[in-house]
């Protein structure tokens, strides 16, 4: 279904004046055709309205009567961040009403665009335009983004580059006695496991004051809690054959297959793996 297009200056004067329904309407009637069913994003007047031609009214004999213009409602422009004398960074409430006005235009798309169906080469004609135009206003924002944290980000890194040696020195400090209590924990424990080692063969031997002696060395190396922190035992692993780890432990290296897959351009046969085609869609932003 091809509508016949009027221009965008035109479509905009008709709007209610609302900024999400100038956008919308640039972006759908821009787009060139109209996927059936799917509301075009104007407000339900305009959108009730689209398909209507003018109605050409009879001529009367006499003086015409004097009429008034319609007013013209012009969409709201964005607001322009005012100059600052130290650096060019809007204040919140300035940036909140910028980026809250985008997001109910994009929801707004949203809501329509997932209602879209493409069942005939204009429908896709229509998509790739509308994307088009959606890509373009995505990377005025992202302009505009950055110029506003470009400052910030100056300012925090030259921050950032005088604070970092120092936070540096002090987490290797943190490290140096992290690594220095492990090790004396590893100590203890492995003399723990040494004496209970020793204790059972005391207790089998019947040897009582022996196993008395071990128990009391035991009690005696378990140091009390910490008082700022806390050290407990935990345990960890490391692969030493990786051939001899059973299959449900293995993971497949899905990068590689896939890499393997688009080098030959179709199905590489492997077990286990399956490739088909899949459409591959590039929106132009030009």
């Amino acid at each position: 279904m091809t509508l016949k297009l009027k221009p965008v200056e035109v479509l905009s004067a008709e709007t209610c004046g609302q900024e999400s329904c100038t956008a919308l309407s640039a972006i759908v009637y821009g787009a060139g055709t109209l996927v059936p069913g799917v509301a075009v994003g104007l407000c339900e007047k305009h959108d009730a309205e689209r398909d209507q031609e003018p109605v050409t009214a009879p001529k009367k004999r006499g003086r015409p009567k004097k009429t008034t213009a319609p007013e013209v409602v012009a969409a709201p422009a964005m607001p322009v961040p005012a100059p600052s004398t130290d650096l060019d960074i809007p204040k919140m409430p300035l940036v909140m009403a910028f980026t809250n006005e985008a997001k109910e235009e994009a929801e707004a798309t949203l809501g329509m665009l997932r209602e879209a169906a493409l069942t005939t080469p204009d429908h896709e004609q229509w998509a790739m335009n509308a994307a088009n135009t959606l890509a373009k206003r995505h990377d005025e924002l992202e302009k505009k983004r950055k110029s506003w944290t470009a400052p910030l980000k100056k300012v925090t890194g030259d921050i950032e580059a005088e604070f970092r040696p120092v936070l540096q020195l002090l987490t290797q400090g943190i490290n140096i006695l992290r690594l220095k209590v492990g090790e004396y924990r590893a100590r203890l424990e492995a003399e723990k496991q040494q004496a209970l080692a020793a204790m059972q063969q005391a207790v089998q031997a019947g040897n009582t004051t022996q196993v008395q002696a071990l128990a009391t060395q035991i009690e005696v190396s378990a140091p009390p809690p910490p008082d700022k922190g806390s050290v407990r035992m935990v345990w960890t692993g490391q692969v030493t054959d990786p051939t001899k780890i059973p299959a449900q432990f293995l993971k497949p290296d899905v990068d590689a297959l896939l890499a393997l897959t688009a080098s030959l351009q179709r199905d590489p046969g492997i077990p286990g793996w399956q490739a088909w085609q899949v459409p591959e869609v590039k929106i132009s932003r030009r």
